[in-house]
């Protein structure tokens, strides 16, 4: 988000069959949350107390799968998140993500 100038993500297709709430954030769908508030989404879409994808118009996309896949597209590659990413041992590579309808 940093190296793309992003400041907001919007919470789409919300589903919270499981009733979670949390008195840390409001959460609806189609709202709009800081980077911060998407740290917060993103542990509990994880952790599958939630669901959802997270939008920015088509600037990015954070979509969400089992095993704690994380799809994450992005208009221009942030060249400097993909080196830290693979420095902390994560593993990253060139996918589309299956949630993406055409």
């Amino acid at each position: 988000m940093n190296e793309n100038n992003i400041n907001k993500l919007q919470l789409i297709e919300y589903e919270n069959n499981q009733n979670y709430k949390t008195d840390k954030l409001l959460i609806e769908n189609k709202k709009f949350y800081n980077k911060e508030q998407v740290k917060l989404l993103s542990r509990l879409i994880l952790r599958e107390l939630i669901w959802g994808k997270l939008v920015f118009d088509k600037q990015m996309f954070v979509h969400f799968g089992y095993d704690y896949y994380m799809y994450i597209g992005l208009e221009k590659k942030p060249k400097q998140a993909l080196n830290t990413a693979q420095e902390l041992g994560l593993f990253t590579e060139k996918f589309k993500s299956p949630y993406v309808v055409l």
